[in-house]
């Protein structure tokens, strides 16, 4: 009689152990996928930055030449004027580069922080943008 209570013990313990294994693996494929999101996210941001970076490197590199145009006689007004088109179309497009970077890969409180971050010394509102009263 001692052989049948602890073959069911046995049948309920493997049971046990075969839900336990089917719950690591499910976690162990939605961990991998959660990971493999976030890495594609951070590359994304990242990625952002650097061509963010590289447009603002180029708008100071075409505000140098117009200030040096500007110190030198030999420059033309259109030609300064040219290369400061140039620079604030630059800078604009770095801007807007770095919008789809943080709308991209940043849940919207790290949208709120960066923005309530870049409108503190503006004197809007972090939440709308709205300049205070």
């Amino acid at each position: 009689m001692m052989t049948r209570p602890t073959a069911l013990m046995e049948r309920d313990l493997l049971a046990c152990v075969e839900r336990l294994v089917a719950a690591c693996e499910t976690s162990f494929a939605e961990l991998s996928g959660l990971q493999a999101r976030s890495t594609k996210r951070q590359q994304a941001q990242l990625d952002g930055i650097v061509a963010c970076a590289t447009l603002l490197m180029r708008t100071q590199v075409a505000s140098m030449k117009t200030l040096r145009g500007l110190l030198s006689e030999e420059a033309t007004y259109n030609a300064l004027d040219a290369r400061s088109n140039k620079s604030l179309t630059s800078e604009k497009a770095a801007e807007e580069r770095l919008r789809q970077s943080q709308r991209r890969g940043c849940g919207k409180r790290r949208v709120r922080k960066l923005r309530s971050l870049r409108n503190k010394s503006s004197g809007r509102c972090a939440w709308t943008g709205k300049v205070k009263n």
